[in-house]
């Protein structure tokens, strides 16, 4: 009977290691890499907003967009989210539009993360079936896509970002010309 109550107890805690090293991975697999954006269209990408309706990439045309697939359960994406919303703060008027889409079940766990974050610089979006992350191949979240004025794809980037480093500064301040 002992034998039988630790092996259920060991088994547990490897259950829980494999779930927690899972999750773990998911939202730190790549920090900020690129991945191969070949043959995919901006048209591809569709999301919804707070209330329902459908949107597309194509509604952005002549703006660089910053896509930021992330979810509120994911450490690095809440971790990075300030430093994206003061990227719009910054950009909004030199011509970027940053649509941070939320990949959680339920448009309602990014509102009230909007909300309790008091973040009000873009709207809260979503991919609940996970279309886009399908579409570019991502590995895990955060995962950024920048898109030009003309809508092709510029680099995909895996992983948390300071989107106030110089060297991002350096290149919005180049793609936003």
């Amino acid at each position: 009977m002992l034998r039988l109550a630790s092996y259920l107890i060991v088994r547990s805690f490897t259950s829980i290691a494999i779930l927690v090293f899972s999750l773990y991975f998911i939202c730190n697999a790549h920090p900020a890499q690129a991945v191969d954006s070949e043959g995919i269209k901006s048209e591809d990408f569709t999301f919804a907003d707070a209330h329902g309706a459908k949107h597309s990439l194509k509604d952005y045309f002549g703006k660089f967009v910053v896509i930021n697939l992330w979810a509120t359960w994911c450490g690095p994406c809440v971790k990075e989210m300030p430093s994206l919303a003061r990227l719009q703060i910054d950009y909004k008027d030199k011509g970027l539009a940053v649509l941070a889409i939320s990949e959680d079940h339920a448009i309602s766990d990014a509102i009230d993360f909007y909300n309790s974050h008091a973040i009000s610089a873009f709207e809260p979006l979503t991919d609940t079936d996970h279309h886009i992350m399908q579409l570019i191949g991502a590995q895990g979240i955060p995962t950024s896509v920048l898109v030009d004025k003309n809508g092709k794809i510029v680099k995909i980037l895996e992983g948390d970002i300071n989107w106030q480093s110089p060297e991002i500064t350096q290149a919005m301040n180049e793609w936003l010309k």
